[in-house]
């Protein structure tokens, strides 16, 4: 049987820490304090720190070959339905790459509230922030963009082959 582990508010005083790649601790980091929580992975487990180092690389916004490095080549990604994909949407890694490497957002941030970890599988709860770079449908450039996500990876071979995400928009800014 896999081994779990989850990193929630309220588990104990010990699970509450700064969620970053590389420490393996459980420690609250002082940054952390005052605010809602980040977590680090507890136990050692490498899964939770590599999606951490995907999230990352995103936000500083790496090179889309740095970032491809993270995803298995049969890589997918599902986006459920939501207000922006009324419809869901599924595209192959070759389609994200290319999104990615597009440019249509100026900058993303990721801030993680809770991680389960079950062997190959991460479940990850994030408010996810962003600023258009350019304007989209009704989506003017520098929007501000914010969606509470909950998100589900599936690794293979220790890359990502599947990232699912339920994806709850507050209202978007529409162009005046």
């Amino acid at each position: 049987m896999a081994s779990t582990i989850a990193l929630r508010r309220g588990v104990s005083r010990t699970a509450r820490a700064r969620w970053s790649a590389g420490t393996g601790t459980a420690r609250r980091s002082p940054a952390a304090r005052g605010r809602a929580p980040a977590w680090t992975p507890l136990l050692g487990h490498a899964q939770p720190a590599y999606v951490r180092g995907l999230l990352t690389a995103i936000e500083r916004q790496a090179p889309a070959a740095e970032v491809a490095a993270f995803w298995h080549p049969d890589a997918e990604q599902v986006e459920l339905p939501s207000l922006v994909r009324p419809l869901g949407h599924r595209r192959p890694w070759s389609e994200m790459l290319e999104a990615y490497a597009a440019g249509f957002l100026a900058r993303q941030a990721y801030e993680v509230t809770d991680v389960l970890a079950d062997g190959d599988r991460l479940a990850v709860r994030l408010r996810w922030t962003a600023t258009a770079a350019t304007a989209a449908g009704p989506i003017p450039a520098g929007a501000e963009l914010v969606a509470h996500v909950a998100v589900s990876y599936e690794l293979r071979d220790g890359l990502i082959l599947r990232q699912s995400s339920y994806d709850c928009y507050e209202p978007l800014p529409t162009a005046c």
